[in-house]
């Protein structure tokens, strides 16, 4: 999937960010698993709540036990059972940092944004070094909630719109024939775009981009040439890494694009509309105005302030 740099999903973060509690006594999550599979996650809170009074010294009753099964239903599709337990968690540990960030992820991809902001905020209060949690925040906060996306940008030889999934034929096509010429656009370590890629893992990618975009939480757009029968390029609007910098842009242009003189005209068009449209402080247009290696010894250094 194409990214900037590799742009891991605040879904993909919760399994990083689960705790691995080793414990002589079974598991509380696995009671309430069954008894949510045998009747209800209403029915098995109940039971959460008896247990623990009754029984505290019999289960396991780790912050992390709730947080393991939380994440299994939410991977099974159970969002509203996983949403309901990580509520129950932050109801018994209140001043975890780390339930209220379960709860602003469970949310996030529930659809509900406000309640994935407070959540997040939430546990940045108890936890400001978390970086699960500051990245969280980057991608919530990317754009202000009444800010309107741009649609477009003109030029004589370009034009550049939102990328759908209906671009695939002319996408794939741009990619493919720009394998070579596209090596470490994303980075010294990025191996896209692979000669085995196929037409239906493109649109794959271009389902995620369009998707995150209604989430307001990155933004792709693609490059045509004015008539659109032909992709130039793409480019790419996301929150930057660095705790410096709002956001990123990464951009590329096909092989024959960049033959044609088009990269530094579309690349200077695009930093202008950025600095005169979009509502960021800071940019970082790694690969361009940043070396790729500098940009990452940057993220080497921050990150010694986190955990």
């Amino acid at each position: 999937m194409r990214s900037i740099l590799v742009i891991i999903s605040a879904l993909t973060l919760t399994t990083v960010y689960l705790i691995n509690c080793s414990s002589p006594l079974p598991s509380i999550a696995d009671e309430i698993e069954k008894v949510i599979e045998e009747h209800d996650v209403e029915m098995a809170i109940a039971r959460y709540h008896e247990l623990r009074k009754t029984s505290p010294k019999d289960y396991n009753f780790g912050v992390g036990e709730l947080r393991g099964l939380g994440y299994r239903l939410f991977k099974s599709g159970k969002t509203r059972e996983a949403i309901l337990l990580a509520q129950l968690n932050a109801e018994v540990f209140p001043n975890s940092a780390i339930v209220y960030y379960d709860l602003a992820v469970a949310f996030h991809y529930s659809g509900n944004r406000l309640k994935s902001k407070q959540n997040i905020m939430k546990s940045l209060s108890l936890d400001s070094l978390s970086l699960h949690s500051l990245i969280l925040k980057k991608r919530l906060f990317l754009v202000p909630d009444d800010f309107e996306i741009p649609t477009m940008l003109e030029g004589e030889d370009f034009k550049i719109r939102p990328l759908r999934v209906t671009d695939v034929d002319l996408d794939y096509k741009a990619v493919m024939s720009s394998i070579e010429h596209l090596q470490g656009v994303f980075g010294p370590g990025s191996k896209w775009p692979a000669a085995s890629l196929t037409k239906k893992e493109d649109l794959k990618a271009l389902q995620f981009h369009e998707e995150e975009f209604m989430r307001r939480e990155a933004f792709t757009y693609t490059v045509m040439n004015p008539e659109e029968t032909e992709c130039l390029g793409c480019v790419y609007i996301n929150y930057s890494k660095l705790d410096t910098h709002d956001a990123q842009v990464v951009m590329w242009v096909t092989a024959d694009a960049h033959k044609r003189g088009l990269d530094p005209i579309i690349f200077n068009a695009v930093k202008r509309w950025i600095k005169n449209e979009w509502p960021f402080r800071k940019i970082l247009y790694p690969g361009r105005d940043l070396e790729w290696s500098v940009y990452i010894n940057l993220l080497s250094e921050q990150d010694k302030k986190y955990h």
